[in-house]
């Protein structure tokens, strides 16, 4: 049982941080190609291209995906994968860590993995704020692989720990028996009667020392 929970864990802590890993660029590759095509469209104010984009994205596309928007400089979102979100305003804080995300940035919730970036212009070195964009996945579904292979886990340590459990207890109840006709037998020897023997006809070692007492 131990052995099967430590290589189980190990096993698991090295699939979810491969999984975590395979997200992490994906988000990231998400949010930098939308904020690429927002760029040019956020300071032309032209919206359409946007929403182009993020329409060829659907959801069960991209495994996980619940939001994908952009936002402009104001904070009211132009673009998004649901339509009925477009024209809606991000809260005031979330515009914040929005604008402060110079590059692909992850915030990670208890259900969520959120990647989001800033879009903006440098000029005469001073920096311009556009807009932002975000890409939100699901924990859960993202994890959905993890929790399914533990679950099977756990099932496969039970059957494998139900089998060794039974057979360790058919090799021990016939080891058990020889010993106590051993015993038994000694005990009369003890007692005098030297006609005893001991009639086994397994070939391990304590059918050797089965033979040995029936000689002596």
């Amino acid at each position: 049982v131990i052995v099967t929970v430590v290589i189980s864990t190990v096993a698991l802590n090295r699939q979810e941080r491969d999984m975590r890993a395979l997200t992490g660029v994906l988000g990231t590759n998400l949010v930098r190609n939308l904020a690429n095509v927002a760029k040019d469209n956020l300071l032309l104010e032209s919206y359409p291209p946007i929403q182009d984009y993020i329409s060829n994205f659907s959801y069960g596309s991209t495994p996980g995906l619940e939001h994908f928007f952009v936002v402009n400089r104001e904070g009211r979102i132009v673009a998004h994968l649901v339509a009925d979100s477009i024209n809606s305003s991000v809260p005031a804080d979330e515009w914040d860590i929005i604008a402060a995300a110079d590059s692909a940035t992850l915030i990670e919730t208890d259900t969520q993995l959120r990647f989001v970036q800033s879009v903006f212009v440098i000029k005469e070195e001073r920096k311009y704020i556009l807009g932002g964009c975000s890409a939100t996945f699901s924990r859960d579904i993202v994890l959905a692989a993890i929790a399914e292979m533990k679950e099977r886990i756990i099932l496969t340590s039970f059957v494998v720990s139900l089998l060794a459990i039974s057979i360790v207890y058919f090799m021990s109840t016939k080891i058990v028996a020889i010993i106590i006709i051993l015993s038994e037998a000694a005990r009369k020897v003890g007692e005098g009667d030297l006609k005893v023997s001991v009639a086994t006809t397994i070939k391990d070692e304590l059918g050797v020392l089965a033979s040995e007492f029936n000689l002596m």
